[in-house]
């Protein structure tokens, strides 16, 4: 997997503020473990809220709708459909998952609300892997600000190699990143053939093209082309 770049060279590594031990990491393992069940179930939540036409417009967008079904060549690639449909403001109409929130409020200060408003101001991001966090999970770094960025996630830490980019929406809880559950190696030809999907991107300066509505699909679309998905395997923490 190659490395990405998307902007100017990046800036040294500050490190990030953690415990050290074993009891560091299995306390931290746990509290990511205890917002990721939450987030599912806020996003499980959301995904009640999609219609049917909305589940199949956001296939279509990623070409993974043809013949009147769903075309997958892994069982990942649903994912990415759910992260379009239920993040989706291209309808002119509410995203599912302020839908769900305005349904169903979490009470306020819990974790639940706190993950809730956590998954309402997530952001897509491009990063790169810098390195195994000291306590656990990765340092990233965004390739757009070179912010370094604390990752969780369990599956990542083991399987992911210095150096390899990730595309994916994130929300911070806690102290430190999760993902929305989508995400997508990204080599440079990913990233190439997702800006030239649109012209006007390819004058653009980079915080805005990751920044646009439409950038994700772009990428997940280009990446699912490129035969990228084969790469990626999400499993639960056993």
């Amino acid at each position: 997997m190659t490395s990405v770049c998307f902007g100017t060279a990046g800036v040294p590594p500050s490190g990030e503020p953690g415990r050290q031990g074993m009891s560091a990491r299995q306390e931290t393992i746990d509290r990511y473990r205890h917002f990721r069940a939450i987030a599912k179930q806020h996003l499980g939540g959301a995904l009640k809220h999609l219609s049917r036409t909305a589940i199949k417009e956001a296939a279509q967008r990623l070409g993974l709708w043809s013949r009147g079904k769903l075309v997958l060549d892994s069982p990942d690639e649903m994912d990415l459909v759910f992260d379009v449909a239920v993040f989706d403001t291209r309808s002119g109409q509410s995203r599912a998952l302020d839908r769900y929130a305005r349904a169903h409020p979490a009470a306020p200060g819990s974790d639940e609300a706190l993950t809730l408003d956590a998954l309402q101001h997530s952001r897509f991001h491009i990063v790169r892997v810098l390195r195994r966090h000291e306590v656990a999970g990765l340092v990233t770094e965004d390739t757009v600000t070179h912010e370094q960025l604390w990752l969780m996630d369990e599956g990542f830490e083991a399987t992911a190699r210095r150096g390899m980019g990730l595309a994916t929406r994130l929300l911070r809880v806690n102290g430190f990143y999760m993902t929305t559950g989508a995400a997508v190696p990204v080599t440079a030809d990913v990233l190439k053939e997702a800006i030239a999907s649109r012209s006007a991107w390819r004058s653009e300066p980079p915080s805005r093209v990751v920044n646009d509505p439409r950038f994700p699909e772009a990428v997940y679309a280009a990446a699912i082309r490129q035969g990228e998905m084969q790469f990626m395997q999400f499993r639960d923490p056993e």
